[in-house]
């Protein structure tokens, strides 16, 4: 499913998490900041979306067919240096370019996330 953009400014996001519910709500909040969200509830189906191009990854630390830090390195094989936003309800870690986002979230702290996460890339190009 894609949800449209309400903003010309939109970025393209790769929205990675498994619980229906997390999804769905999660997305819910990137459209509001105007965001063009492809939504995957396995990182296989995330991998498929890739053909769409993305600007920006957001993805659940615990998908059922891959860890999402793995999914991440797939993902930049592909897209490399894509902003990543990776949502944990456990302890972040280490991983380059990759911005931790505790979860529950709410849509302030999402925004925070997404835009420190995009202002890194525009930093590095």
């Amino acid at each position: 499913q894609v949800r449209k953009p309400r903003r010309a400014q939109a970025l393209r996001v790769l929205l990675a998490e498994s619980e229906a519910r997390h999804r769905t709500t999660t997305a819910t909040m990137l459209a509001d900041l105007g965001h063009d969200v492809l939504e995957a509830g396995t990182a296989a189906e995330a991998l498929a979306r890739l053909l769409h191009g993305v600007d920006l990854v957001v993805c659940d630390r615990g998908l059922p067919d891959m860890d999402g830090l793995a999914l991440l390195d797939q993902i930049r094989k592909r897209l490399p240096g894509v902003p990543a936003v990776v949502a944990t309800g456990s302890a972040g870690g280490e991983a380059e370019g990759v911005v931790w986002l505790s979860k529950p979230f709410d849509e302030t702290s999402l925004r925070a996330a997404v835009l420190h996460a995009a202002a890194a890339r525009a930093s590095a190009a």
